[in-house]
């Protein structure tokens, strides 16, 4: 059973802990390389925002681009497989950690908090980009987008996630990035903190998170504030 002593931070990867967006989008466009056309369709600065959506979303918003009238849903789930392989394959050649972010970590786990990642990234890509980031081993829980038969912002998945690592959902908050995660922590009536560094940047605030994040270096002293 979970302890009542102990605490969790959930974190999201994509926009969150890491910078992946220009690796996605490289991926996406190496899918429509392979389909003949020599013209990149996503632009890794100003498709940012496509790129945290998703791989489906990246490569519907290539299909639009190339012809508004194709059947971008099928043809999106039809080369889903393929950009996985791509994405796979060069899944950290641009990839960052944001600025504080491991010493954020550190500081955390210092401090005794249980440190969980909770994500709608296939589960063996998640493990294999925090394993290449260096900081797979901080965690006690890794919960990818297939790791179960439900994903954020299911509030199952947050259970899960926090039950993982031994800690009960009311011991924990999420810090993420998006809709889905603050979605996420209300359907799990838990606090959530949205980092005002990601592509959304302050425009978060719409979402009207608990807190913003504005940089790693304020989490530790914003944690305990975040418990219900």
């Amino acid at each position: 059973m979970p302890s009542t002593k102990v605490r969790a931070v959930v974190f999201d990867l994509d926009g969150t802990l890491a910078d992946t967006s220009e690796d996605l989008i490289a991926a996406t466009n190496a899918c429509f390389f392979d389909m003949g056309h020599d013209t990149p369709l996503l632009d890794p600065e100003s498709d940012q925002l496509v790129a945290f959506q998703g791989a489906r979303a990246m490569l519907s918003c290539g299909f639009e681009r190339l012809d508004a009238t194709l059947d971008r849903q099928a043809l999106s789930e039809k080369y889903y497989p393929v950009f996985l392989k791509k994405y796979g394959e060069n899944i950290d050649q641009h990839t960052t950690l944001y600025p504080r972010a491991v010493e954020a970590l550190q500081m955390l786990s210092d401090d005794g908090w249980r440190l969980c990642v909770c994500t709608n990234k296939p589960e063996h890509l998640a493990l294999d980009l925090l394993d290449r980031l260096g900081i797979f081993d901080c965690f006690h829980s890794i919960v990818g987008g297939d790791t179960f038969p439900m994903r954020k912002p299911d509030p199952r998945v947050y259970e899960l996630t926090t039950g993982l690592a031994g800690v009960p959902v009311q011991n924990s908050f999420m810090v993420g990035d998006t809709i889905v995660d603050l979605q996420t922590a209300r359907a799990s009536n838990t606090s959530v903190v949205l980092v005002a560094f990601g592509p959304l940047g302050e425009a978060v605030t719409q979402f009207e998170p608990d807190a913003l994040l504005y940089d790693y270096d304020q989490l530790v002293d914003m944690a305990p504030t975040m418990l219900k």
